[in-house]
């Protein structure tokens, strides 16, 4: 593509950077939301780990009374891989100030509960006169 400035989506990351001349920018997701390319669980998954975390049983004690005790159970392994395969997105976007050939970016994230603003300057490049020819 022919062009100066490239945005673009999909990912819910937020990524900028320069090369041959270009700017490349995918201001990331508002809201934080990831990628539909996360692999969803599958169809006969069991029931979430927060749901599995404890499981209650009743024994009986020498008098026919019964007590209620919880067991802790740790997560399987295929629940810890559906888990870390959900990716860690920070919310952002991007507002550009667009003038002429200039554009300033500016950047804001959330980060550990904080926004971050960060701002970008790209210049499109002039040509010199002598390519012009």
């Amino acid at each position: 593509m022919d062009v100066d400035l490239l945005l673009s989506g999909y990912t819910h990351k937020f990524e900028a950077y320069g090369q041959d001349g270009r700017f490349f920018l995918n201001p990331g997701s508002a809201t934080g939301a990831w990628t539909m390319e996360t692999p969803a669980p599958e169809p006969n998954s069991e029931v979430p780990v927060e749901s599995q975390a404890t499981a209650d049983t009743t024994s009986s004690d020498q008098n026919g009374s019964s007590t209620n005790k919880t067991q802790t159970q740790p997560p399987s392994d295929k629940q810890l891989e559906a888990q870390s395969a959900i990716p860690n997105t920070n919310p952002s976007f991007a507002l550009l100030d667009i003038q002429g050939p200039v554009v300033v970016i500016y950047i804001y994230q959330l980060i550990n509960d904080e926004v971050k603003v960060d701002k970008l300057e790209y210049r499109k490049p002039i040509p010199d006169a002598s390519e012009q020819s």
